[in-house]
């Protein structure tokens, strides 16, 4: 799985996920029970355990991004109902970019969904489109307190039957979401909201993926820089991705907490595309790979890729097992990835290698 990117093909949409208000760590857990780890990690899973700590950081960013911000004050194809946006990289984010950006887009816009709420006060409206090459997405909007602009209690559905945005992709499934605040002013933009995913799975040349479960989200947006923080909820949000080299499933486990800055004019160091995306984790994550067991994650150093890094450049993953046993993952490159085990919790790494991003995660 490669790292999340900054920029997103449906209207700012990612920026990729995340943060509340924002521009908050991902440091903490909003549940009053800490997470807690059942497996002790050791030389002989280590790899697994470094697999899951980083698809959830990376993958889970991705779909942190998922905040319709770009809805909120900006158009795009699919408000005038255009072109369905493709199915793209990486399901946490093309999913979820197509649904809610497909959705949102007609409450801000001058869209034919527009003028008909402006004339059924209170309405919910309904329309079934099809997919470029077969299929259907069917968004149902409710302008609350039609005001023809995304606002607090507006909530819509979509759901895709079978949707094939190319000849090669299929996406099914279902979205709803609910804004609990919008302020859209002259410095910025911010929205929080709640996000719920049901079977929603894709079918694409790279491989196989589903989402389901539901977040709690906030996201705030000032010129070039989003920051947005996702909590998952009380059932855990369950992210699957099967390959033909690759299948893992992951559940993030309830509070798990993920904060994400973007900022798509940053440009890195000698040059190359601007957008550099930071992502910081916090809670409990299991993976089928650990026999269901879960570790526990946490990001001293934030986690730095930019749009032309393959993988993240800097940051420390640090992963928590039972009887205190650890595992620290650090970029040191965006090439280089270094493992070192604490697999006896005396707070001493005794081992360390440095290995191939690619051949971990």
């Amino acid at each position: 799985m490669k790292p999340i990117r900054t920029t997103a093909p449906v209207g700012a949409l990612i920026a990729a996920l995340l943060v509340a208000g924002c521009g908050g760590s991902a440091g903490g857990s909003s549940d009053s029970t800490p997470a807690r780890a059942s497996v002790a990690i050791t030389a002989a899973n280590q790899d697994a355990v470094a697999s899951a700590a980083l698809n959830a950081a990376l993958g889970g960013g991705s779909a942190s991004f998922a905040v319709p911000l770009g809805t909120v004050d900006r158009s795009t194809a699919a408000a005038e109902g255009g072109a369905t946006p493709g199915v793209g990289a990486d399901l946490r984010v093309r999913l979820i970019e197509l649904a809610v950006g497909s959705a949102f887009a007609p409450l801000q816009q001058g869209s034919a969904i527009k003028t008909a709420m402006a004339a059924r006060p209170q309405a919910v409206l309904t329309r079934t489109e099809a997919c470029a090459a077969g299929g259907s997405i069917t968004v149902t909007l409710n302008d609350a307190d039609n005001n023809q602009a995304a606002s607090a209690g507006d909530s819509a559905s979509v759901a895709l039957s079978q949707c094939r945005p190319s000849t090669t992709e299929q996406v099914s499934g279902a979205i709803n979401f609910t804004y609990t605040t919008v302020s859209v002013t002259s410095t910025g933009t911010s929205v929080a909201a709640t996000l719920s995913f049901s079977e929603l799975r894709a079918q694409t040349p790279d491989g196989n993926y589903s989402i389901n479960g539901a977040v709690t989200l906030a996201a705030t947006r000032q010129g070039s820089v989003t920051n947005a923080q996702l909590v998952v909820a009380a059932g855990g949000l369950a992210l699957a991705a099967t390959t033909p080299t690759y299948s893992e499933s992951l559940t993030l486990g309830g509070a798990l907490t993920l904060a994400v800055t973007a900022d798509n004019a940053a440009v890195p160091p000698g040059g190359g595309a601007a957008g550099l995306t930071t992502v910081q984790i916090s809670g409990a994550v299991s993976s089928n790979r650990l026999a269901g067991g879960t570790i526990v994650i946490t990001t001293p150093v934030p986690v730095k890729a930019y749009e032309s890094d393959p993988y993240p450049r800097e940051g420390q993953i640090v992963v928590t097992g039972t009887a205190n046993s650890k595992l620290r993952l650090t970029a040191v490159s965006t090439t280089i990835l270094r493992i070192e085990l604490d697999a006896n919790g005396d707070g001493t790494f005794e081992s360390s290698v440095d290995r191939p991003w690619g051949d971990v995660i």
